[in-house]
């Protein structure tokens, strides 16, 4: 060898030291197509160099998005990987070399950087799981906002727009209605906008826990089969309610993810229900979260508006737009009468 070939020798002894040190220690079953990785991009790995000419460094760390969950097939890697319907999340995370990756309600569940331990695809995985506990968690505090809100505007709504009226609203149970509307929509009170596929994903478990809140709703009835009229008891037949929708919302929640986590990460119950299409890998995932306050108001806008809208549709009142023009007395041109609902926006409309 000669002494200008010296450092090309020494170059690919290094390359080849890092290769080894940077092999993972977990290997998928054999099948016909489970290391094709494609190539035109560089993809960590953990399948042998041998199956694909284009392997690199497992170590390497690329953009998280679902795109990338599917060029590495890990839908088909979690349906094949050993003992799938027996292992659970919090077993595979051990396998994988994560200790202490404990998820739930609660719960934070971190996958570390890649290679610290955990490499290659069982990292993606992980990460994919660490968002989607972190984005069930914030449902589960958002829905604990919007009953909360909910029960402050709906007692002070009823009562304020139909002091004299039965509980029209929880007789026709338009009031569940509203509440499963305003818990529908936040998944987009939460993230911004171009999360809002999340939604489709897990807030259907979600609704379905809203959805005990009918039965709850007889069972109340059969309980007390007139509902009163005066402000306090109206008051304390909003708070109940919403107390027992709380408590079963969030039990639905939480047993929902404790059977994601405890099933075989392979099956639709399991990891693979929840993670398939890598809809939860996403860099941005973590920044994207607003904050509670906005949360907060964020409900509060929608949920007023929808319970007085509501309240007026059950005591027969409407509104017309464009009845007259906003050239009145009262703000902006608004009619002045105490007696009538009026309002004209700044810019006269």
């Amino acid at each position: 060898m000669s002494l200008l070939d010296l450092p090309l020798a020494i170059v690919a002894l290094l390359s080849l030291v890092s290769y080894l040190e940077c092999q993972p220690h977990l290997t998928p079953p054999s099948t016909s197509d489970s290391g094709t990785i494609p190539s035109n991009i560089t993809t960590p790995s953990t399948v042998d160099s041998s199956i694909t000419p284009d392997f690199r460094d497992p170590c390497a760390q690329l953009p998280l998005t679902p795109d990338l969950w599917q060029s590495l097939d890990l839908d088909n890697y979690l349906k094949s990987f050993p003992d799938v319907e027996r292992l659970s999340l919090e077993l595979f995370a051990e396998k994988a070399g994560a200790t202490n990756f404990e998820c739930g309600i609660g719960k934070i569940c971190d996958a570390n950087q890649i290679c610290f331990p955990v490499r290659g695809r069982d990292w993606y995985i992980l990460v994919a799981a660490q968002n989607w506990n972190s984005f069930s968690n914030e449902m589960y505090r958002a829905m604990t906002f919007a009953l909360s809100i909910v029960g402050g505007l709906a007692s002070s709504i009823v009562n304020d727009y139909a002091p004299k009226e039965p509980d029209i609203i929880m007789i026709d149970q338009q009031f569940w209605g509203i509440l499963v509307g305003i818990c529908g929509t936040i998944p987009g009170f939460a993230f911004p906008e171009r999360f809002a596929y999340f939604g489709a994903t897990i807030w259907p478990v979600i609704q379905d826990g809203t959805g005990l809140a009918a039965n709850l709703l007889n069972t109340y009835h059969n309980v007390i089969a007139t509902l009163p009229t005066d402000e306090s008891s109206k008051t304390m037949d909003v708070q109940y309610l919403l107390s027992k929708a709380q408590k079963q919302v969030q039990a639905q929640l939480s047993n929902s993810m404790n059977r994601t986590i405890s099933e075989g990460i392979s099956t639709d119950k399991g990891l693979y229900g929840v993670l398939k299409g890598g809809v939860f890998l996403n860099d941005q995932f973590v920044t994207a979260e607003r904050s509670e306050d906005e949360i907060k108001a964020a409900i509060s806008v929608v949920a007023r508006a929808r319970l007085l809208a509501a309240v007026w549709k059950a005591t027969n009142h409407f509104i017309i737009r464009g009845y007259k023009p906003c050239t009145q007395d009262g703000p902006n041109g608004a009619l002045p009468d105490d007696d009538v609902f009026s309002y004209c926006s700044p810019d006269g409309m």
